[in-house]
């Protein structure tokens, strides 16, 4: 009688825990998403400004075009 109890109990634990680890996971994986994410639009955003810097020296220097900052 004992026994049994211990073990639904054991068992309930288990799956506390297995539910713990998923929702971490859930989260980690939604951590990470936005982690690449936020990097790639910064490294878009850094070879558009590279590529423009360029093109304004190819065009003779700063024209006074405005893209600033």
């Amino acid at each position: 009688m004992f026994g049994g109890f211990a073990a639904s109990s054991l068992q309930r634990h288990a799956f506390g825990v297995t539910r713990l680890l998923l929702t971490l996971g859930l989260v980690l994986a939604v951590v990470v998403a936005v982690l690449i994410v936020a990097a790639i639009f910064a490294g878009v955003i850094l070879l558009v400004r590279f590529f423009l810097r360029r093109a304004d020296a190819a065009t003779g220097g700063s024209s006074g075009s405005g893209h600033q900052g």
